[in-house]
């Protein structure tokens, strides 16, 4: 992408080469229902590089971007709960790679004063990944065993310590020594892995012998089996995304005779009306718990918008850990 920078060009998806290319931008108009927020900082999710790489549907707008922070600078009509100036975060549909972004006015949450604009760009999605799939459709209790896969990503380090905030018992597998090192500091268990199907569920039952209430599962592919073997009587295997693959070939005996349930979880597909239910549930049940810094991200690095496809070739080789983000001030 050209490094030069002008403060209203925004970051597209190049059809033609799977990257990304800064170029102009307009303004979008703030409709009724919606705020116009002035992007401050933006968070970079996977999702935005499987949209780019075309493994995922990609923005209707060409705009990837899935959560921002920033200031209020115009209010629709019929929005009566925020005003211009005050500072947010917002979960979006797209859009987010941009100076400016239009959003549902019942997906935002107000930042308070002891929390930076950066942190705040680090939490709403995964916050809301968090609640959806934990709490609204995994029925976590307080006391359960819940394995996170991924615990040194962006959404899993939330994940790990949305889970243990709510007073569950959290696991992760091992992955590099920086990233185990982060894990353990949040309270989790990291269990040795030599990142084969076969050995997963044995090492799982070694350092949880009473077998896992709830997997969060990011593989997908050939550990689908290992998962549900290492679940207890009425587990619940949790599928968030799939990146060893969709196709699945394993026994269901576990599944029937452990009274176990599969869910698929994605946020991107909820409807508007869902989402604002899932925003209004983090902010009465986890939103204190991130101004007093009990949730809180690991930002692993900021870049400019020129700059944002080495953070999307860092997130392929799978070399980060916790949050990156994209710099608008």
């Amino acid at each position: 992408m050209n490094k030069a920078k002008c403060s209203m060009d925004a970051i597209y998806r190049d059809e033609s080469s799977c990257g990304l290319i800064m170029r102009p931008y307009t303004m979008p108009l703030c409709l009724a229902g919606q705020v116009r927020i002035r992007v401050t900082y933006t968070g970079i999710n996977r999702a935005d590089v499987l949209q780019c790489d075309g493994g995922y549907p990609p923005p209707i707008s060409g705009i990837c971007g899935l959560e921002v922070s920033g200031i209020i600078d115009a209010v629709g009509e019929g929005v009566h709960d925020w005003v211009i100036g005050q500072h947010v975060c917002a979960l979006l549909l797209e859009g987010g790679y941009a100076p400016y972004v239009t959003v549902d006015a019942r997906h935002l949450l107000a930042v308070g004063d002891a929390m930076s604009a950066k942190i705040a760009a680090s939490l709403v999605e995964a916050l809301a990944t968090s609640w959806l799939a934990l709490c609204d459709v995994g029925k976590m209790c307080a006391g359960e065993h819940v394995l996170i896969h991924g615990g040194s990503s962006g959404v899993g380090m939330i994940a790990l310590q949305v889970a243990r905030y709510l007073g569950a018992h959290t696991y992760t597998m091992a992955s590099s020594e920086a990233k185990d090192d982060l894990c353990r500091s949040l309270g989790a268990t990291v269990i040795p892995w030599d990142r084969t199907p076969e050995t997963l569920a044995q090492q799982i039952k070694t350092h949880a012998p009473q077998g896992l209430d709830i997997v969060w599962d990011i593989l997908g592919g050939a550990y689908v089996g290992a998962h549900l073997k290492a679940l207890a009587y009425g587990g619940r295997l949790l599928s968030v995304a799939c990146m060893d693959g969709a196709q699945v070939q394993c026994s269901m005996g576990g599944l029937l005779m452990k009274n176990l349930t599969w869910h698929g979880v994605t946020l991107r597909s909820q409807s508007d009306d869902r989402k604002a239910e899932i925003i209004a549930a983090v902010r009465d049940y986890l939103w204190d718990a991130c101004h007093e810094g009990i949730i809180a991200p690991h930002i692993y690095k900021v870049v400019p918008p020129y700059e944002v496809m080495h953070a999307h070739e860092l997130m392929r080789r799978r070399t980060h850990y916790g949050k990156m983000l994209i710099d608008w001030s």
